[in-house]
């Protein structure tokens, strides 16, 4: 079986709408979002009707969490004005939506046992998993073949004493130079993983978010990837 993993959407339709029929011409079985869907860019409602439309599973990410509890504090004064953008912008059935999504979800498939949180299995909401993280606290505690976290918009694929672990990079927002929209594909068969790049139109995307009153810096960090 192939599994798609989707995360860190922030509000970028162009992007979900590129990974999405990318995802589609792969003849993908099942998809996974781990979070942020929402933050950043000017779409959100647009991209949590699609995540609804495609009933596709998704576990909480930090700016849902924020927008929910409408708590902006440790996020940086852009990402923070994007909070309150979006609190002031999400519809109230894509609010009660966001609040279903679980900290962590777990899924046995082709009999691996698969942990997904948004960002480590300790702190599920907040704690970044970078390439440099010491995977044997991981490999020694959680319980599962695959773990498959997000937040850092960092991509990696890691085998650790017989475990995989990975990143499913950004969708919406790639932040390790390449500008192009990210997501890992997951071989039960196999137990491996693979990072795949979307181009999409970043123009149209940086462009509705200057128009959406949202700060510039957002725009433009999108093509370059940083």
């Amino acid at each position: 079986m192939k599994v798609a993993f989707i995360s860190d959407i922030h509000s970028n339709l162009e992007a979900l709408n590129a990974v999405l029929a990318s995802i589609d011409s792969l003849r993908i079985e099942r998809i996974y979002c781990l979070g942020d869907v929402i933050g950043y860019g000017s779409d959100p409602n647009r991209c949590l009707e699609t995540i609804k439309k495609r009933k596709i599973p998704c576990t909480i990410g930090n700016h849902e969490f924020a927008v929910i509890h409408q708590e902006t504090s440790g996020f940086n004064i852009y990402a923070a004005e994007a909070i309150w953008w979006t609190i002031n912008n999400i519809t109230h059935e894509n609010l009660e939506f966001i609040k279903t999504f679980p900290e962590r979800r777990e899924v046995v498939l082709d009999g691996l046992k698969i942990l997904m949180a948004h960002g480590s299995p300790f702190d599920p909401i907040n704690e970044y998993v970078f390439p440099e993280y010491p995977f044997e606290k991981i490999t020694k505690t959680v319980d599962a073949n695959v773990i498959v976290l997000a937040h850092t918009h960092v991509p990696f694929v890691e085998h650790v004493k017989g475990k995989l672990i990975a990143n499913s990079g950004s969708v919406g927002q790639s932040r390790d130079g390449d500008p192009r929209a990210c997501f890992l594909i997951l071989d039960t068969e196999k137990l491996d993983a693979k990072i795949i790049r979307v181009n999409y139109n970043i123009r149209k995307a940086a462009e509705k978010i200057i128009k959406a009153g949202l700060p510039e810096f957002l725009a433009l960090r999108l093509y370059t990837g940083t």
